[in-house]
């Protein structure tokens, strides 16, 4: 009986469907911090994170819509990788618990693996090559 499934003819699909993944999540959760452009912010919240937050409502879309299209989807994927880094490490910093940074996790991975692999054949970028 085989165990192992010949599926590896499928990989430029794999990576379509991975990039579509992390795009609607950073286009999602970039969108949502569309007020902190506006000036809007919770009340308390320090300046500093409100300025990092207004930098994730413009640089979240973006590489979500990169990712979407395939275009520069190597540097897109290192940046939302950086972002989830950063988003785990401000999670976790009141003690770690797995629960509160799945996601992100996820999300890191998923962006480490289009770094590696590149956005395959359904993409700009290998439009462009």
């Amino acid at each position: 009986m085989q165990t192992t499934w010949k599926l590896s003819k499928y990989k430029d699909v794999a990576h379509l469907v991975l990039r579509l993944a992390v795009a609607a999540a950073f286009l999602y959760h970039g969108t949502m911090k569309f007020g902190f452009l506006q000036g809007s912010a919770p009340e308390g919240m320090s300046d500093t994170l409100v300025m990092i937050f207004k930098f994730l409502a413009i640089a979240e879309p973006l590489a979500g819509i990169a990712l979407l299209i395939g275009l520069l989807t190597q540097v897109a994927a290192a940046g939302v990788a950086l972002v989830m880094v950063c988003a785990i490490y401000f999670k976790a910093s009141g003690g770690f618990d797995f629960g509160k940074v799945e996601l992100e996790i996820i999300l890191l991975a998923a962006s480490v693996a289009l770094v590696i692999e590149g956005a395959g054949a359904y993409s700009l970028d290998a439009k462009m090559r």
